[in-house]
C-alpha cells in the first residue's frame, strides 16, 4: 500500500514555505516605524527653526536713516515702503525725492502665495483682523512710539466692534500664520486695507500709518542734528 506525504500544510513544521519577496511599495513595518518616526523629528526640528528664524526677524528694530536718505526708507525695515526697483539695479535718478526705500533688504519682503490669498479673500474682516492682530502687536513692542500704539488702538478696536456678537472664529492654517508673522508692520497694514474696503476704517488706517512715518522721519532728522 502506499504511503501518503503530507508537505506544505500545517502538520508539516520541518519544510517552511519561502517568503514571497515584498514589493516597493509596501515596505517592511520595521521601515515604515523608522520612517515615521524620522519624519516626526524632521517635522519638530523644521517647526523649532522656523519660530527660531522668525523670532529673529521679529528682534530687528526699525534703524535711523542714513543722511539723504529717501522719502520711503524713513523706518526701515518695519514701517518703511516697498524697496525700490531701480536703486537695486543703480538708475534710481529721484535720489531723495524716492518714495520707495533705498535701504539695505538683505531677504526678500514676504508675502502670501496665490492659494493663501484666495483662501484670504473668502474671509470675513473679524477674522482676517483677529490673524493680523498677534503679528502687529509684536511689531508695535519694538517701535515704542505713540504713533504706532494708536494705529494698533485701532486695528483692536476695529475687530472688537466686527465681532460682537459673531460666532467663534475657526482656526487659521499655520502657514498664513507663518507668512503674516514674517511680514512688516507696513505689509500688514496694507494687507488689511486691500481686503477691508468699506467704511471710514481702511482711511483712518492709512492715516495712522503715515502719521507713524512723519513721526519716525522726525526722530531721524533731530538725530541728524544733534550730530552735526
Amino acid at each position: 500500500m502506499p504511503k501518503l506525504c503530507l508537505q506544505r500544510t500545517f502538520i508539516d513544521e520541518e519544510d517552511e514555505m519561502p517568503r514571497l519577496p515584498r514589493f516597493r511599495s509596501c515596505p517592511d513595518l520595521v521601515e515604515r516605524t523608522k520612517w515615521s518616526e524620522w519624519r516626526s523629528q524632521y517635522q519638530v526640528l523644521t517647526l523649532r527653526e522656523r519660530s527660531e528664524k522668525i523670532k529673529d526677524e521679529q528682534n530687528v528694530t526699525i534703524q535711523v536713516a542714513e543722511p539723504g536718505a529717501s522719502e520711503g526708507s524713513y523706518g526701515h525695515p518695519e514701517v518703511c515702503r516697498r524697496p525700490c526697483i531701480l536703486f537695486v539695479r543703480g538708475t534710481c535718478q529721484k535720489g531723495a525725492a524716492c518714495g520707495f526705500c533705498h535701504g539695505q533688504h538683505t531677504q526678500k519682503p514676504a508675502s502670501l502665495d496665490k492659494q493663501q490669498r484666495d483662501a484670504m479673500d473668502k474671509w470675513p474682516a473679524e477674522r482676517l483682523l483677529e490673524v493680523v492682530l498677534p503679528c502687529l502687536q509684536q511689531k508695535v513692542e519694538k517701535i515704542h512710539l505713540p504713533a504706532a500704539n494708536d494705529l494698533l488702538e485701532l486695528v483692536e478696536r476695529e475687530l472688537a466692534i466686527r465681532s460682537w456678537g459673531q460666532p467663534s472664529i475657526p482656526k487659521t492654517p499655520r502657514r498664513i500664520c507663518y507668512a503674516c508673522g514674517r511680514m512688516s508692520l507696513s505689509a500688514l497694514v496694507g494687507l488689511i486695507g486691500s481686503r477691508i474696503t468699506s467704511g471710514q476704517f481702511p482711511k483712518v488706517l492709512k492715516k495712522a500709518l503715515k502719521a507713524l512715518r512723519e513721526d519716525i522721519k522726525e526722530l531721524d532728522l533731530q538725530i541728524e542734528e544733534d550730530k552735526i
